[in-house]
């Protein structure tokens, strides 16, 4: 996936059906799973084609039929949204970040220790 891309609220319904059901879809699947049969099988390819063109599914086709899949798991994407956050509204600056988060005074002993926690295990991963 290249640049970071949104999803509306029924794209991101329809990748929790991919990321729920950890396998390939098809459009009618999809059509029956999400929206009950209520919405036209157009609807339903118009919001597919969407996803293939923002990067977040994947096309094959076997007969007549076209199978769709997951590329960016449910983990990626709330990265992406992060990242996309932290760098639109503090500069990409973590520190920034916390100091908003706190109100610009002194955290909680809590706060600290989960912020501490957290730190702790991106160190131990890396």
């Amino acid at each position: 996936m290249g640049k970071f891309n949104k999803l509306s609220n029924t794209e991101y319904e329809i990748m929790e059906l991919f990321w729920n059901e950890q396998k390939e879809l098809t459009g009618a699947e999809i059509r029956s799973e999400y929206f009950h049969n209520e919405k036209a099988i157009q609807t339903v390819n118009t919001f597919l084609n969407r996803l293939l063109i923002k990067g977040y599914l994947d096309i094959r086709k076997e007969s007549r039929q076209y199978i769709y899949h997951a590329v960016c798991s449910k983990k990626e994407y709330h990265k992406k949204v992060l990242e996309a956050s932290l760098q639109k509204n503090y500069g990409h600056s973590m520190a920034s970040f916390v100091a908003s988060y706190c109100g610009q005074e002194q955290p909680s002993k809590e706060t600290l220790d989960k912020i501490n926690l957290w730190l702790e295990e991106l160190s131990s991963n890396e």
